[in-house]
């Protein structure tokens, strides 16, 4: 029987310790047992499951890498590890490492396995799993989700193991209306007071939560926030309870508002503003961990200045993610250019938080746009690495650090005795260069080597949902919408950024009847409406415009999405209030683009959609009373 782990033929010895092994495989003592009776090789009782040897391994602690070592394996956890002048232990299978070089485990602090890092206006949805088995393709084999419905946290607790382990927090605590409640009322705790909290609390416990989740944003002060005394509630049950707390800010006064509360670590840094002498003394004395989360801000615009993420390898991400990601990317818009432009007060920050010793943790916060689960966090650590960290600060954010976060020291982290049998070894010793934790040679995780081909295999054959990028344009019918032929409407709201607009929505012989509140315009404005998806990209040259039946209580934008706009900022026109149905006409020359975002020309190819949204813009008054709006047909001509 030959074991899995054979890769060539050359240098075959035999040797004494009941194996036999050769550069870069391994034989197990099965595969002996033709030699039983004439030879004592396979008379040694193996006591261990499994040998690396020949192996450089990570001290973080010291910042370098070990002399080459053996390490002994059973049941998912090191048992042991000695020099190579040590004699060998008879083991079921060895594997020769060659003085290729150990990493631990890798362990992401933020992510969002509901999300899959398409854009959002080509949407992409794939299984959790495909989140997973991207993560474990790098070598992550530890991913901390700070956001979770309570849907998804029930799917999480039934995984079988060999996956990468999930610490979870499950909903967020956050206040009413606040950043969180966008995904849903299962996706947030909304509390105001100790009481709502406590309210709260017995359903935190019940989802298992390995962290507790709390949100500090304003937006900009155009919303209110969570109190202090909610944030200190929950600072103290966490610590009764044994959770680490992590808190999500974006400005220097709520990162201090944070420390005060109990955090364990900040969940974001501050990116826009420089740090002062108390932020980094509340870090130092209450040992919090500060997780920046850099490639979430930069990767959109050092994707269209450079290529940066699509040049990696992206093997086990699905291929309707890439087609749209990568397609025509365009530069940044809105807060993503400011924080692009700022990158160099987020990189000073942390590079001044490292030098005081304040411990820097690796968080990717994948799953928002071009942040990739398992790549984004590889991208982070390189990002720490360009921000002034060491190599070894970097690789220690997202392992000893990153561990010691979670509470778990003991378990992950390092590669010693009594801790998970899950490492990287790579060809190349990071510490020298960065860059070769991007290309592994091989993966364990808990003692069992990783089939990371197969992981691409099985994530490529899933079934995607959303609109795809990459497919024959079709000519579109003039009919889009009557009462003949109905079309799948989808609310569309602020909500989704945090805002409070509402969306309702029904059919009323066959019209799409929509009522909706439109909130004030805070740092990003505010809508609400519907709009309505093609089912594949469609080309509608051959008209010359477009026409609409309807009434609305107050003036509306008409948007066609043409799939070379990658910013929101899609070509629209706006239609008068009317009390009474009324026909209008809009030839494709009079739409126009916002002011914000790249200006595209218009084709009237690669049509994807369409929506209905009533705008607020940035510091706009609410609007008082129920939009209402009734919209017979839609049609090009």
């Amino acid at each position: 029987m030959q074991s899995k782990f054979l890769r060539n033929k050359k240098n075959i010895n035999v040797r004494t310790s009941g194996f036999f092994t050769a550069k870069g495989f391994t034989l197990s003592l099965a595969a002996l047992g033709m030699f039983a009776a004439s030879s004592s090789l396979a008379s040694e009782v193996a006591i261990h499951t499994l040998m690396v040897e020949n192996v450089s391994i990570y001290q973080p602690h010291l910042g370098s890498f070990s002399t080459p070592s053996r390490m002994y394996i059973d049941d998912g956890k090191i048992v042991k590890v000695t020099t190579m002048t040590d004699k060998p232990m008879a083991v079921e299978e060895v594997y020769d490492a060659e003085g290729q070089y150990a990493l631990p485990g890798l362990i992401d602090l933020h992510v969002h396995l509901s999300a899959s890092g398409s854009n959002y206006d080509n949407y992409i949805h794939v299984p959790v799993q495909s989140h997973l088995n991207s993560a474990l393709y790098y070598g992550v084999t530890g991913v901390t989700d700070l956001l979770m419905s309570t849907q998804m946290v029930k799917q999480i607790h039934t995984l079988e193991g060999k996956e990468p382990d999930v610490f979870l927090s499950g909903p967020a605590f956050t206040n009413p209306g606040g950043h969180g409640t966008q995904f849903g009322p299962q996706g947030a705790y909304e509390v105001v007071t100790k009481a709502d909290v406590e309210a709260n609390w017995s359903m935190h416990l019940s989802m298992k939560p390995s962290v507790t989740k709390a949100i500090i944003e304003d937006f900009g002060g155009s919303r209110p926030s969570i109190t202090d005394e909610a944030l200190t509630e929950i600072g103290k049950r966490s610590k009764e309870a044994g959770l680490p707390l992590f808190i999500h800010v974006s400005t220097l006064e709520d990162g201090k508002r944070a420390i005060k509360a109990g955090a364990d670590a900040l969940a974001h840094g501050i990116n826009q503003e420089e740090i002062d002498e108390e932020f980094i003394r509340l870090m130092l004395e209450n040992n919090v961990t500060y997780i920046p989360t850099l490639s979430v801000y930069h990767n959109p615009g050092d994707e269209a200045e450079s290529g940066l993420v699509s040049n990696m390898d992206l093997a086990p991400v699905h291929q309707d993610i890439t087609d749209c990601l990568f397609k025509n990317v365009s530069k940044p818009s809105g807060w993503q250019a400011a924080s692009w432009e700022k990158k160099s007060v987020a990189k000073k920050n942390v590079a001044l938080l490292a030098e005081a010793g304040v411990k820097i943790g690796a968080g990717s916060d994948a799953g928002n746009p071009f942040t990739l689960h398992g790549a984004g966090l590889i991208g982070e650590i390189v990002s720490l690495s360009k921000a002034g960290l060491s190599n070894p600060e970097a690789l220690n954010a997202a392992t000893l650090i990153a561990a010691k976060t979670l509470g778990e020291a003991s378990q992950r982290g390092e590669l010693i005795k009594g801790a998970a049998a899950s490492f990287t070894l790579l060809d190349t010793n990071p510490i020298e260069n960065i860059e070769s934790i991007k290309t592994p040679s091989r993966i364990y995780h808990k003692g069992s080597w990783v089939n990371r081909q197969a992981l691409v295999t099985s994530n490529q054959a899933k079934k995607a949902f959303g609109t795809k990028c990459v497919s024959q344009e079709e000519a579109l019918s003039a009919r889009i919408f009557d009462k003949e032929k109905d079309a799948d409407w989808v609310t569309l709201n602020d909500s989704m950024f945090g805002g409070t607009s509402t969306t309702a929505q029904t059919k009323d012989k066959g019209s799409l009847v929509l009522n909706s509140t439109l909130a004030g315009g805070g740092q990003f404005g505010a809508f609400t409406g519907s709009q309505m998806l093609f089912d594949s990209l469609s080309d509608a040259t051959h008209f010359e415009g477009i026409s609409i039946t309807y009434k609305s209580s107050h003036p509306v934008f008409l948007s066609l999405y043409m799939d070379e706009v990658k910013d929101w900022n899609y070509h629209n026109t706006m239609l008068n209030e009317s009390d009474s149905h009324v026909t209008v006409t809009i030839p494709f020359t009079k739409l126009t683009q916002m002011s914000f975002g790249q200006k595209i020309v218009w084709s009237g190819k690669n049509l994807k959609g369409l929506s209905l949204l009533w705008r607020n813009a940035p510091g706009g008054k609410a609007v008082d009373d129920i939009i209402t709006a009734e919209i017979e047909s839609i049609s090009f001509y």
